[in-house]
């Protein structure tokens, strides 16, 4: 896989990831409850800050709220919490520019993660843009 696709995969993760955060600070469920529709622990790049977007996920599923409060306990208690995810939670929440879109994220994830397991090309994505 090419370094600008694993780059593209990377970027949708984080902004699926942040959208869920800042969508959980008012305690609802909403964005999770659908994108868990849609997006699968499996469909985060295993190699990827060794399995951290997917631990992070696993932890919003488990965990009453997507805060960044709640999913680092729910990560504590399942014993998946490890050294720099807290700030990197931080850091998903402060480069993602909106929550709004959390729906159109997880269809580029979904998408994105069926490429690159079976190494075809879906749509023309961003065609030129990489």
């Amino acid at each position: 896989m090419k370094e600008e696709q694993l780059e593209l995969i990377h970027q949708a993760e984080e902004n699926l990831l942040g959208s869920l955060l800042i969508a959980g600070t008012d305690g609802t469920t909403e964005a999770i409850d659908a994108v868990k529709r849609i997006v699968k622990p499996d469909d985060f790049l295993p190699t990827y800050h060794m399995g951290r977007n997917k631990r992070i996920y696993e932890g919003m599923i488990a965990a009453p709220k997507t805060d960044q409060l709640s999913v680092a306990n729910a990560m504590w208690d399942n014993q998946t919490l490890q050294q720099g995810d807290i700030p990197y939670m931080c850091h998903l929440v402060a480069e993602t520019i909106t929550s709004l879109d959390y729906d159109i994220y997880a269809h580029i994830v979904s998408d994105l993660a069926k490429e690159w397991r079976t190494g075809t090309k879906g749509k023309a994505r961003f065609k030129g843009a990489i």
